[in-house]
């Protein structure tokens, strides 16, 4: 909620959510009996969608992610995504990361900051280098 009272995750365009990168590291494996991640490929390129929207997409077209213990996933937030329910009682400890280039909107802030560093300026030079050895 912002300082008005707005749910600001129904508010905020999809400005910002469309660019932003989620990575999930996987620290036991998910595998099909274990409630794997199960995506509509290609769905965040609708930007944010309704709950109505969502009820009528399509769900049989949804892809099975599993990931090996220390894999990787990265994906889209936006992606239209569900955890499968377990066929048996194993862990299936994540750490999620996400990552975005935006600020946030209505005067929120992100926890942790990194910033991109800037190559130092190049001193331009009259020589030219060639991929010949310098011939």
């Amino acid at each position: 909620m912002d300082d008005e009272g707005r749910n600001l995750a129904c508010t905020t365009s999809a400005g910002g959510y469309e660019r932003l990168l989620a990575i999930r590291l996987h620290i036991d494996e998910s595998g099909i009996d274990n409630g794997p991640l199960r995506v509509i490929a290609g769905s965040h390129r609708k930007g944010r969608l309704s709950a109505e929207q969502i009820g009528n997409w399509n769900k049989e077209t949804s892809v099975t992610c599993t990931v090996p213990k220390g894999g990787a996933l990265v994906m889209r937030p936006l992606l239209l995504h569900a955890s499968s329910s377990c066929a048996i009682p194993k862990s299936r400890r994540v750490i999620h990361l996400e990552f975005a280039s935006a600020e946030l909107p209505h005067g929120l802030d992100w926890h942790d900051r990194v910033a991109a560093e800037q190559p130092d300026s190049v001193p331009k030079s009259d020589k030219v280098v060639t991929g010949e050895s310098g011939r």
